[in-house]
């Protein structure tokens, strides 16, 4: 065994020493817990890092040991929540400034009531003066509505009141300008506006020319005029597009007896495209469904090339419910 040395004997006879022993003793003894205390210290602090200014204040209410420290909190918490609340005002204002920037040029329906929406939801959210903002999208809307109509009335008094009659009808009402056109018609015009009529067709470019004639012959009623002209143009040409042609069909043989079915023909009418053709998806259906096709009242035929009006006869051995299609039969029979 291990003897003490005489020195150490010696400093355990003096207080000092012996008391100093101790705490060193205590202090190894300690030890674990002040680990303990340090870690959770630092986990505390951790915590309140990720905290918001709020959350920050509550919890230091919540883990208040002293009314010092509880008041200090509290004191912490009410300035907490008002900054927030005035971020919170300031940000809402922020968003509802750019969605009313929207909300003014916005023309389409649907988006203009999905905008409003968004902006009394951020309204509420942020606690901004409901009513306030409600008098803001109503002012707006008058203000829309009256730019429309102030456009409505330029459009309509720089379409149908003559030029040279524009300083005279200035400043007048839709109604009064309406008056005035009739009241200023003259009937003489009219034989101008039969010979314009079958001399042009209307067009974008000339559109304009047609309604000051119109105008002067109809007054009021200038618009319907040429657009029921307009209309009649259109139909006419598209009547006159429409063809008869004469379809030949292939009818349903016997499969098992390699029987081929009759020759059947039907008149069909069809609208010839813009340039006087017949339309592609014409030929296409008629590729699965026809064998010829001729026009009535106009020179057309399909194939191009002659083909036997009759199917070749099929293969002996068919299978059960199949049948050749009038394009599968031409490819066969070219073969």
């Amino acid at each position: 065994m291990a003897r003490i040395s005489e020195q150490v004997l010696a400093g355990l006879a003096r207080p000092a020493f012996a008391q100093g022993m101790f705490d060193l003793g205590a202090a190894i003894g300690q030890a674990p817990q002040m680990r303990a205390l340090q870690q959770q210290q630092e986990e505390r602090l951790s915590k309140l890092k990720t905290m918001t200014p709020v959350q920050r204040a509550q919890y230091q209410i919540d883990n208040a040991k002293t009314e010092k420290e509880l008041l200090t909190a509290q004191q912490a918490l009410q300035s907490a929540q008002a900054f927030e609340r005035e971020d919170l005002m300031n940000k809402g204002g922020e968003s509802i400034n750019a969605m009313v920037n929207m909300l003014i040029t916005e023309k389409d329906p649907k988006r203009i009531d999905m905008i409003e929406k968004g902006i009394r939801e951020v309204a509420g959210r942020s606690g901004r003066n409901v009513a306030a903002i409600e008098n803001q999208l109503v002012n707006i809307s008058r203000q829309k509505t009256t730019e429309a109509r102030e456009q409505e009335y330029d459009t309509f008094f720089n379409k149908y009141v003559p030029e040279y009659k524009r300083e005279e009808y200035r400043g007048l009402t839709k109604a009064q300008i309406l008056a005035k056109l009739d009241a200023d018609r003259d009937v003489n015009k009219a034989r101008d506006w039969a010979n314009w009529r079958v001399d042009n067709e209307i067009t974008n470019e000339n559109r304009q020319e047609a309604i000051d004639l119109a105008v002067e012959v109809f007054g009021s009623r200038a618009a319907e005029e040429v657009a029921n002209l307009e209309t009649k143009q259109i139909n006419a040409k598209i009547k006159g597009r429409k063809k008869k042609v004469r379809v030949a069909y292939q009818g349903q043989g016997d499969p098992f007896l390699g029987t081929p079915g009759k020759i059947q023909t039907k008149d069909e009418e069809i609208t010839l495209d813009e340039n006087g053709q017949v339309p592609k998806r014409f030929i296409d259906l008629w590729e699965d469904t026809a064998t010829s096709v001729i026009g009535v009242d106009f020179d057309f035929s399909w194939p191009p090339l002659p083909i036997a009006l009759t199917t070749p006869t099929p293969s002996p051995v068919q299978p059960t419910g199949s049948s050749l299609t009038p394009r599968q039969l031409r490819e066969q029979q070219g073969k």
